[in-house]
């Protein structure tokens, strides 16, 4: 390619991008190591179990690999309602120990069932399942974003589908949570644009139509609408603001989500934040 069509290139796309550059410093890129556990049982030839775990820790920063796995084992103790062990060895052992409880636990449920049904005269199938992915999303030199997604069935109307992020930073670890990250001057004013924001998730034109749709107080408002409970995630494009199920809607809503561009977070960010991005 001769050096005028480079240079033209590089124009369109500066056009069509707003005329933005990205002027991010260099990204010094964690090493990975996966850790992987799954399991699938047959009970009594027709139910079943099944669990399945992949996740990406850092393997050689201690003090992220430690942030990191331990984030890891909070979302298996909430998700699994399993009280985990003092102590692990490392990851492997940890996800060995949450894949061994959860197959010993739902084996026994299951057996119970098939003993239950012993007398019936049409046996209809039941598999529990868990199944978690932890990725990396986004990096940066100075913070690491983590994306956990699951599956989770273990009896009842439906399964449920979850959802999270993680912001790390890189000096010590720290979870990013909203107050880190949101002026409190501005904070009510955030919570307005996450909920106009979510008008096109729900497909409503004005915030008291999509209030009917929600799981929110009867008093709640633009500027008082609830954020979630779990960390911001600080992806490529834009400050994701992910909600689980049942969190503010109905199941059938599924897991709400919007992603605020980083262009309207003007006048949010807590010096701090400003500081993770210079």
């Amino acid at each position: 390619m001769t050096r005028f069509k480079i240079w033209a290139v590089s124009l369109l796309f500066m056009l069509t991008s707003g005329g933005a550059v990205a002027t991010s410093a260099p990204v010094d890129t964690l090493t990975l190591k996966r850790v992987e556990s799954a399991d699938l049982r047959q009970i009594r030839r027709v139910h079943a179990i099944n669990f399945a775990l992949s996740a990406d820790i850092p393997s050689e920063d201690e003090t992220m690999r430690r942030e990191v796995a331990a984030w890891l084992r909070t979302i298996l103790t909430t998700d699994l309602d399993i009280t985990p062990k003092t102590s692990f060895d490392d990851e492997d052992d940890m996800a060995e120990f949450f894949r061994k409880t959860y197959i010993e636990r739902g084996r026994k449920e299951l057996l119970e069932l098939a003993k239950e049904r012993e007398n019936d005269s049409i046996e209809v199938r039941v598999t529990y399942s868990y199944d978690l992915t932890v990725r990396k999303a986004y990096e940066t030199a100075k913070f690491i974003t983590f994306e956990a997604e699951s599956y989770a069935y273990m009896g009842g109307a439906h399964g449920l589908n979850q959802k999270l992020y993680a912001t790390f930073r890189k000096e010590d670890g720290k979870i990013l949570t909203w107050d880190d990250i949101l002026l409190p001057k501005r904070k009510s004013q955030f919570q307005a644009a996450v909920a106009d924001a979510l008008l096109g998730y729900f497909g409503t034109t004005t915030f008291q139509e999509m209030k009917t749709r929600l799981l929110v107080d009867d008093d709640c408002t633009r500027t008082t609408f609830p954020l979630p409970a779990n960390a911001p995630g600080l992806l490529a494009k834009g400050l994701c603001v992910q909600y689980v199920d049942y969190e503010i809607a109905p199941h059938a809503a599924g897991i709400p989500s919007v992603t605020i561009p980083y262009k309207q977070m003007k006048g949010f960010w807590t010096p701090m934040a400003v500081q993770l991005w210079r």
